[in-house]
């Protein structure tokens, strides 16, 4: 039973390292992300100040890390 016990706690170590690196990683991908889309929005003309499409990039990277790649979250797994 301690084995097993071990084994747990380890995993659950291992898990929880994951879990971190992938919060940090998520945290840049979103601003890679967010940069990479203000700039197709400047390419086709569209004005970032105008307040419909002030948070766009934000909410896209958002969108493609949380949902469209979110199952790639350790955790998910």
């Amino acid at each position: 039973m301690r084995n097993l016990d071990k084994e747990i706690k380890l995993l659950k170590k291992q898990s929880d390292i994951k879990w971190k690196i992938y919060k940090d990683a998520e945290k840049s991908l979103k601003e890679s992300i967010k940069k990479d889309v203000e700039n197709i929005l400047t390419t086709l003309g569209m004005d970032l100040t105008d307040d419909r499409l002030k948070g766009t990039p934000n909410r896209v990277a958002k969108m493609f890390v949380k949902e469209i790649f979110g199952g790639l979250n350790p955790a998910k797994k």
